[in-house]
């Protein structure tokens, strides 16, 4: 087979099958000119100027571009997933169908939450029945006052909480003097008797160094309520110490018993009576919104 180069005519002899039907493009040596050669009686094409080059003409970039987008869309349009895609209108069965699957569904989602909301409803109801009754609770397991106090909520035996206890060094006419106040909170559903209180005065090691008894002024405290106490006691021991307040008695289901009847002349020990504890106390019902400072500073006493 005879190739001739169409720019210098230059002329070359090559294998037939070195051409393949489709043609093959290639390089004059001695021009290097290129062009697509097509073996003997292939059809040639004409470029747009007219000339028999063997060029098969390109179609512009745009036009290609063009043709592969709406070639595309087509294809997404037909499989329902382009822009332009339509939901098939369905039959009446069709959407009746339909709307009934819905409805069973949105059911079924519904059923599904009611448990949730009833488990939720239970838990708090059990959660606001424990804090009601949570002085009950913990006289019944008095491991619980500690779970209570975790969560901020006062829990003991007597249904009373004591707050907001000061303590304050003074000095008199007869020396030193140590004064010591708090508050009592009901934390119960119902009045309860209030005992009496046993003010000790401790070291950083939690020594007691000195502890009295005070009488808090009140019989009972209903619920809500609060009722304000204080002690002093002259002549306190010295050292950075502080305040610790408890109930002196357990929990009464009563009144305090009446005061030991005094015993008469003759059968009064004999020898010198022990000198009471020079301590004095007194408390007073919170009026509504009233309170005390809770400063928590140690007592020093001189």
């Amino acid at each position: 087979m005879q190739l001739t180069c169409p720019q210098c005519s230059a002329k070359y002899n090559v294998a037939d099958a070195a051409i393949p039907p489709s043609g093959r493009t290639v390089r004059c040596a001695a021009c290097g000119h290129s062009w697509l050669a097509r073996p003997a009686g292939a059809i040639h094409y004409a470029d747009k100027s007219g000339s028999d080059s063997g060029l098969r003409p390109r179609p512009a970039a745009s036009t290609a571009k063009a043709v592969d987008a709406a070639a595309k869309k087509g294809l997404l349009a037909k499989l329902g997933l382009g822009k332009r895609a339509q939901k098939p209108k369905l039959e009446p069965h069709e959407l009746a169908r339909k709307k009934a699957l819905d409805q069973i569904r949105n059911t079924h989602r519904l059923a599904a939450g009611i448990p949730w909301l009833l488990s939720l409803a239970v838990l708090g109801g059990v959660l606001g029945a424990a804090v009601m009754y949570r002085t009950d609770i913990v006289r019944a397991w008095p491991k619980a006052a500690t779970a209570f106090s975790l969560i901020g909520l006062p829990a003991n035996l007597y249904g009373v909480d004591i707050a907001n206890v000061t303590v304050t060094s003074t000095l008199d006419a007869k020396g030193p003097k140590v004064e010591v106040r708090g508050v009592l909170k009901s934390v119960s559903r119902t009045p309860e008797f209030i005992p009496y209180l046993k003010v000790a005065l401790v070291d950083a090691k939690g020594i007691e160094k000195l502890s009295w008894m005070v009488d808090p002024g009140i019989e009972t405290l209903q619920p809500g309520k609060s009722h304000a106490f204080m002690s002093a006691r002259s002549n306190p021991v010295r050292g950075n110490l502080k305040a610790v307040i408890m109930f002196a008695d357990p929990p009464r289901k009563g009144p305090k018993p009446p005061a030991a009847r005094a015993l008469p002349a003759a059968d009064k020990p004999h020898g010198k009576a022990p000198e009471p504890m020079p301590a004095e106390g007194a408390g007073h019902d919170l009026a509504p919104g009233e309170e005390i400072d809770n400063h928590g500073a140690p007592l020093t006493s001189r």
